[in-house]
């Protein structure tokens, strides 16, 4: 066998988040970037040995047989393990989607197998994939040849792509041959498995007549005249399926209810529009979505209608030049949203007004959430949601382009929804300004832009309730949340800013009216809070700040305001500070000294048991110590993101180890 030394790069800050703004993984993380010279040859070929050689009947696994030839991109191939590093036997148990197979071939892109099969053989079989030892990085092809000619291609598969299977015919075949090819983006964490590959052979009867090998055309429709006349003659229960391709539509996809709508995979299966479909963006601009008169199904590409239910909606990319977004619908129930790609659109990749039962699990939205130059100021989001309830939102990706705004999840009334594990890299991850919500909670994020939940006078929340709880998450922007929300809890978060950005206060509020509040901030980490960590225009009763550690060094400005503002009184109404808490908490700056307070009125609230290192403006309060426990109660230990793969552990975000143990911390 032959092959060359082993080259690494150690990552020392590397970003680990596409367009992440300058998100960082810790010092220590190591990347593989294959080159030629880490290539593996097989040295003696065995193709004349397996001439007339008779194979095993029944079935046989392909680690267990002798190949004619084979070559590989980085070490040698492995059998019935990963193929690991450099060296042989040094890979692990193979693994796809947590599931382990004991039998099959760990290889790297790119690769080449063939072996000898004599036309003795009836059938191949595996189920291939990415595994899990490369998390969500890399991006192969899988390929099956017979006699030189192709049956199986994959397409491109990912780190969080869904394994396949492979099932291919091979009577009267005399040479089988196993590709893995890169996807056109390098080969670094290309590791390939063909797991529980097999054979089933002889004896075998011959075909009929000698010919070349058939291969049936790709199940599915393949034509946007067949995807018409599908649709409209679609019954519920239907399923609407469609094969590789590209399909430029000419007006909007009309689906009925009941019917569900599936390509080959993202990236596989495209749906455009057509250059004389171009409706633009008339009409967008209507009061962040109030009014329903101004949502127009017709402008996007798929056209779920109104008041109707039981859609599905998998494995397909959505893109669309001039035109509003992907997915519109009005007065829905029962929606599924699922492994779709959303790309460039002028407003939203999904625009639902009233919606109930959503679920939208494991997408990519990429500059999906737009302003579109329209001209109230009002922007769309890739995510889009008037009034909707009883829904989730979970591992989706959303990013954008540089120098595009971009929004991500956006809407008005949310009841009953849960958000989370998401990787939200947008200008604003989460926008839900308007109306009462009730029982939103946001866990488990990644948030590279801000979560703004205004309302005016405050909002309603049910007794014994909340309207929103935002826990677990990692904030990286200064400007973090505004609000001047009722019912609000707060808690578990790390919010992690720059030193060199300190352009926002953590809470912000910029309502007048007074509302009666209700928010608890506890057992959260925060690192350099900018120009502060809480301000707000009018007045807010009941504000409870405890079990907090707060650190804080010379920022770029260097910001030297107060750590918290309250306006003692606004329109007549006057705060009441015996409901304003500042307690058990932990303060430590350094390299520059701040006061608490922004002015003299807040030095009404109650402060208590506080360790304040480097404040500025203790001589103007009690600060009585208690002897109770002041910081966190308990240390921060969680995954976030899409599918888990960034850990906070304490104030350090890394990316998880995959795959990806519990260790202690929260799924």
């Amino acid at each position: 066998m032959t092959r060359a030394g082993k080259r690494w790069l150690l990552g020392c800050g590397l970003v680990v988040l596409s367009g992440c703004g300058g998100t960082q993984s810790p010092a220590g993380v190591i990347e593989e970037y294959p080159t030629s010279e880490d290539a593996w040859t097989s040295e003696a070929l065995q193709g004349a040995a397996l001439q007339g050689q008779v194979l095993p009947a029944g079935s046989s696994f392909l680690s267990d047989l002798p190949w004619t030839k084979a070559s590989n991109g980085y070490g040698p191939i492995e059998k019935d393990r990963s193929n690991g590093g450099i060296k042989a036997g040094d890979g692990k148990t193979l693994t796809l989607e947590g599931q382990t197979f004991a039998k099959g071939l760990g290889v790297h892109a790119k690769s080449d197998i063939s072996y000898a099969l004599n036309a003795e053989c009836s059938k191949f079989s595996a189920t291939v994939g990415l595994d899990d030892e490369v998390g969500q990085r890399g991006s192969v092809v899988f390929q099956v040849l017979v006699d030189g000619k192709k049956v199986f291609d994959s397409g491109v598969l990912r780190g969080n792509s869904a394994s396949q299977n492979v099932n291919v015919p091979l009577m009267g075949v005399k040479e089988l041959r196993l590709n893995v090819t890169g996807a056109g983006d390098g080969t670094a964490y290309d590791h390939a498995d063909w797991a529980d590959a097999k054979l089933e052979c002889g004896p075998v009867v011959p075909p009929p007549a000698p010919g070349p090998v058939v291969v049936p055309p790709a199940p599915g429709i393949s034509t946007v005249s067949g995807l018409l006349e599908a649709a409209t003659q679609a019954k519920p229960g239907d399923t609407l399926t469609l094969a590789a391709g590209t399909f430029e539509l000419l007006q909007a996809l009309k689906i009925s209810s009941g019917v569900s709508l599936r390509g080959a995979g993202a990236g596989k299966t495209i749906i455009t529009n057509a250059s004389s479909f171009s409706p633009g963006n008339a009409g967008l601009d209507n009061d962040e979505g109030a009014s329903v008169n101004a949502v127009d199904c017709s402008k996007y590409l798929i056209n779920l209608g109104r008041d109707t239910a039981d859609f599905s909606v998998t494995e397909l990319t959505l893109t669309g030049t001039n035109i509003p977004g992907g997915i519109c619908g009005i007065a829905l129930k029962n929606v599924t949203l699922s492994k779709l790609e959303f790309k460039s659109f002028l407003w939203a990749g999904a625009r639902l007004f009233v919606v109930e039962n959503l679920k939208a699990t494991d997408n990519t939205f990429f500059d999906a959430g737009n302003k579109s130059n329209v001209t109230s100021g009002s922007s769309g989001g890739a995510l889009f949601l008037t009034y909707f309830g009883k829904s989730e939102i979970a591992n989706n990706r959303f990013s954008r382009s540089v120098g595009n705004d971009g929004y991500g999840i956006k809407g008005r009334e949310a009841r009953n929804v849960r958000i989370h594990h998401n990787t939200i890299d947008v200008f604003f991850s989460i926008e839900l300004p308007f109306e009462s919500d009730h029982f939103v909670e946001i866990d488990h994020n990644f948030l590279g832009g801000a979560v703004s939940l205004p309302k005016y006078a405050g909002g309603t929340f049910p007794d014994g309730g909340y309207s929103f709880r935002i826990h677990h998450n990692y904030f990286n922007t200064p400007y973090a949340l505004e609000f001047q929300r009722n019912g609000i809890e707060v808690d578990h978060n790390l919010f992690d800013f720059p030193a060199a950005q300190d352009y926002g206060n953590l809470i912000s509020g910029f309502d007048a009216v007074p509302a009666p509040g209700g928010l608890k901030m506890h057992n959260n980490l925060i690192r350099n809070p900018g120009r502060g960590i809480y301000w707000n225009e009018g007045v807010y009763n009941n504000f409870a700040f405890y079990n907090n550690h707060v650190r804080g060094q010379t920022t770029v400005t260097p910001r030297t305001e107060g750590l918290f503002d309250f306006r003692s009184e606004r329109d007549g109404v006057s705060t009441d500070f015996s409901t304003v808490f500042i307690r058990d908490n932990i303060f430590e700056l350094t390299g520059i000294q701040r006061p608490l307070m922004r002015n003299s009125a807040s030095y009404a609230a109650i402060i208590s048991n506080n360790t304040l290192t480097g404040i500025s403006d203790t001589a103007s309060y009690a600060n009585p110590n208690t002897g109770k426990q002041r910081g966190l109660t308990e240390p921060l230990c969680f995954r976030l993101g899409a599918y888990g793969s960034l850990t906070v552990k304490d104030w350090t975000l890394s990316p998880s180890p995959s795959p990806v143990p519990n260790e202690g911390c929260s799924p």
